[in-house]
């Protein structure tokens, strides 16, 4: 997978712009040995870790590598993702990619066994007609943000508990 971090980083390349992808990724695939193929996964900003986490707990029990790209928008959970996941995971086969629409187009236009996004339908829109250039398949959970309103009397606790987990 370290390919395609020396491309991009490369002097001159097309790709070198996104020098700042968090260092061990690597998005082609080509000549490297994979068992199964590499799931994308583009998270929201509303619940970076659980949307981020969750469908790699599923990538990993499959035995894929996976790609994670988590909005923009919470780029302090991405910070923290990206420190965390070369600790405890495999570098080379899970990976958090920071950045915005640039990086987003690029992952994009590269092709994946599966492709899970969670967010608005005007991105999913773009994630879909994406995926189907490439006859990927594809999830999309489209929705809008989650707002929350507690009552004076209610059990904060309990409200975290379920406010975190949807």
């Amino acid at each position: 997978m370290a390919s395609v971090v020396r491309y991009l980083r490369s002097p001159g390349s097309k790709g070198g712009r996104f020098d700042h992808f968090v260092s061990g990724f690597a998005i082609s695939f080509t000549g490297i040995s994979h068992r199964w193929p590499p799931w994308f996964v583009h998270s929201p900003w509303n619940y970076p870790v659980v949307l981020s986490l969750s469908p790699l707990v599923g990538a990993i029990a499959a035995g894929c590598p996976a790609v994670i790209k988590p909005s923009e928008v919470s780029a302090n959970v991405t910070d923290v993702l990206a420190q965390l996941l070369p600790k405890y995971l495999d570098p080379n086969a899970y990976v958090v990619v920071k950045g915005a629409v640039p990086e987003t187009t690029y992952l994009l236009s590269l092709k994946w066994d599966f492709i899970l996004f969670t967010g608005n339908s005007v991105v999913g829109k773009i994630i879909a007609s994406a995926a189907a250039k490439n006859i990927t398949p594809c999830a999309l959970e489209l929705g809008g943000a989650s707002p929350v309103v507690l009552a004076d009397d209610a059990d904060i606790s309990l409200a975290a508990k379920r406010i975190l987990w949807g």
